[in-house]
């Protein structure tokens, strides 16, 4: 293609993408085979036709002068592979040696930092991340003024103040964005600042929510922290909600009307969808009415944020209000997963007293424990709750190094250990033979420690095979003795841990599993 053409495809590009025209007429049947009329594609639009430019030919150019962000391929495109870091480094040294060179024969006059500069700037449009692109302009600036200052011999002369004051500016607006970035990215929580419960409501509800810890940070400024002393309406069912709270302690009951519908566990968010609809709303204003009472009894104890602080803090800082909006989503589509699996329950107990037929909302969990939760032990008979518990007391499993250190079970050792792999994959050995591989998610080891746990005993009983994990995949695991500690502390974990080990005994029944 011509470069007249290629600029032309440019130039007429928002009118040939446009998308075919569908309509309400009887569709024709569907068959299998592939050698009837293909689906008609749709025309080109008049003004490529009359330049002789194919739509689908336009649309191919198009796409293929959008090669992603900026690699270092890119200058290197007779090499068809991809470089390793030492091609990069060399391919970088190269092109900054021939780049001050070449700036050297045309403008000899012009000082070193200065062509620098040029190659740093050069570098900061090119990189595609936003914090990369400020370091470097930072940098490009530093050279200049060296340029102008030192090499030159004087600073903020009259011929050159005015390119040097734009350049201390753009070192201090460019480091005022380095500096929100390294911020955002800080584990403010982790520095001690916070006191234990402030800690708690971030690891429990707005860490597993995707909130970051400086945005969480944020939020703290304008929490109010309440324990009533009698029962208080948090939100009242046909009025305005106005705050967002999060339930910390104590008892927390959803009343819709007149019945008591739910029960909120604690560090629950209560009035996400109001704020969802509120930070949505033409200057804040709009605050929707509660679809249903939610009480705290007394002796609880909860934090609640208003919504006009979260609107101007999300006006003020883009990345909390994305942090919110993610906060929201996957509250709402938790509180939706609890209610599905709440509904055959009351459909079941409907002619049971009015405190049976309440929904239990689950307890918030990160995204990857809800996916083992709803892969697995969900399947084996585990509640939401006991779930929690165990979470809290899991371990990671470290997968890197050799086999030796990624082996997590020993054949005829104590089987004092049981694993979930989340994801990856492990083979299991018996005298060296290779026996039987696994694909996450699987539970190892699980018969012998959970009967361990229920039963008890002083001694555990003995692993029947060796497991080691592949290479990079994801494990956790709990240690028999955490079991049974949690056993003894959560009376929801005890029968929780024998309808796993039962469901665990009937499929064995059906399909013979070594571990």
């Amino acid at each position: 293609m011509t470069a007249a053409r290629l600029i032309c495809t440019l130039l007429v590009s928002a009118a040939a993408l446009q998308l075919p025209s569908f309509t309400t007429k009887k569709a024709t049947t569907l068959r299998s085979s592939v050698d009837d009329a293909a689906w008609p594609r749709p025309k080109a639009p008049p003004l490529l036709q009359t330049l002789g430019i194919s739509r689908d030919r336009a649309l191919k150019s198009l796409a293929t002068l959008d090669r992603g962000e900026f690699r270092w391929e890119f200058l290197t495109p007779w090499v068809d592979r991809d470089l390793t870091r030492t091609d990069k480094v060399i391919v970088c040294s190269t092109f900054i040696g021939l780049a001050i060179v070449s700036q050297e024969l045309i403008e000899p006059s012009t000082a070193l930092a200065q062509h620098l500069s040029y190659v740093a700037t050069f570098f900061s449009y090119a990189a595609g991340d936003q914090v990369v692109y400020r370091a470097i302009a930072i940098l490009a600036s530093l050279l200049e003024i060296f340029a102008y200052g030192v090499e030159d011999g004087a600073f903020l002369l009259r011929e050159d103040a005015i390119p040097e004051g734009y350049n201390i500016i753009f070192i201090i607006v460019n480091s005022y964005y380095v500096l929100r970035w390294a911020l955002n990215r800080s584990d403010m929580v982790g520095l001690g600042l916070l006191d234990a419960t402030e800690t708690e409501l971030y690891k429990r509800c707005f860490e597993p929510l995707g909130v970051g810890a400086y945005q969480y940070v944020k939020l703290l400024r304008d929490a109010v922290w309440c324990a009533p002393t009698e029962e208080t309406p948090l939100t009242v069912e046909g009025e305005p909600v106005t705050q967002l709270f999060v339930s910390v302690s104590g008892d927390f009951d959803v009343v819709s009307g007149g019945r008591r519908v739910a029960t909120l566990p604690e560090y629950q968010v209560i009035g996400e969808v109001a704020l969802l609809e509120n930070l949505q709303s033409k200057d804040g204003a709009f605050h929707q009415a509660a679809r249903a009472t939610v009480l705290a009894e007394p002796g609880s104890r909860y934090v609640a944020f208003s919504q006009k602080a979260l609107y101007e803090l999300q006006l003020a800082d883009e990345a909390f209000a994305a942090a919110m909006r993610l906060a929201i989503a996957r509250t709402l589509s938790h509180k939706l997963g609890a209610a599905r699996a709440s509904t055959g329950a009351l459909l079941a107990q409907r002619n049971n007293e009015e405190d049976a037929s309440a929904v239990v909302v689950r307890k918030i969990m990160k995204p990857d424990d809800e996916r083992l939760f709803q892969s697995t032990f969900a399947k084996l008979g585990v509640g939401s709750d006991a779930f929690a518990a165990l979470c809290e007391a899991a371990a990671p499993v470290a997968t890197d190094g050799d086999a030796l250190a990624r082996t997590v079970i020993r054949e005829d050792s104590d089987a004092e250990d049981l694993v979930v792999l989340e994801s990856g994959g492990a083979a299991a050995f018996v005298d060296g033979v290779r026996v039987q591989a696994f694909e996450g998610p699987a539970l190892l080891n699980a018969e012998q420690v959970l009967e361990g746990a229920i039963v008890g005993g002083s001694s555990p009983p003995l692993a029947r095979a060796t497991v080691v994990l592949d290479e990079g995949s994801v494990a956790r695991a709990w240690t028999l003795r955490d079991l049974r500690r949690l056993v003894r502390r959560d009376a929801a974990v005890a029968p929780a841990l024998r309808a796993c080990y039962d469901s665990l005994l009937r499929e064995r029944g059906v399909e013979f599993d070594l571990l």
